[in-house]
């Protein structure tokens, strides 16, 4: 629904959807074709995680919190400035979202939207966490269990 909303409404001038299930990929396949999208819609039988998405403006996600940690550093790598990052249900953890005021995401029904900037979303986190001022609350844990004067 993604690839031809992305189309049919955002007019993508082109999408490309990857699944690794062949069960999943040819039905939409089919449903491309009998739509007349072949042209601005590809489907790939294949893993997200050897494709290039270099020339990619906007990703979307529906990967488990855990598929999305694994996958941000080759988000971080290949995605140019100014594409975005869309993650459906899950966060991407170290990441900062677009959406400036709380909740971090935005809600679709009973889904949760979250949106990123590259490269705000890594390079503002690393920014929260530098800034002496506001210091994570895992440090202030660590701080905790090293002090001296408690053993």
């Amino acid at each position: 629904r993604i690839l031809f909303t992305a189309v049919e409404e955002f007019e993508a001038m082109g999408a490309v959807g990857y699944d690794i299930n062949p069960a999943i990929c040819n039905p939409v396949s089919v449903k491309v074709k009998k739509r007349g999208m072949g042209k601005r819609i590809k489907i790939v039988n294949g893993n997200f995680f050897l494709a290039d998405l270099s020339p990619a403006s906007v990703v979307t996600l529906y990967l488990t919190t855990s598929g999305n940690s694994k996958l941000r550093p080759k988000l971080e790598e290949e995605l140019r400035e100014g594409a975005r990052v869309v993650s459906h249900d899950f966060p991407i953890h170290n990441w900062t979202t677009s959406k400036t005021d709380p909740p971090e995401y935005y809600t679709v029904g009973s889904h949760k939207i979250y949106v990123y900037s590259i490269p705000d979303a890594y390079e503002r986190r690393k920014n929260i966490l530098r800034n002496p001022g506001e210091e994570s609350r895992w440090k202030r844990i660590r701080d905790i269990f090293r002090r001296e004067d408690l053993r």
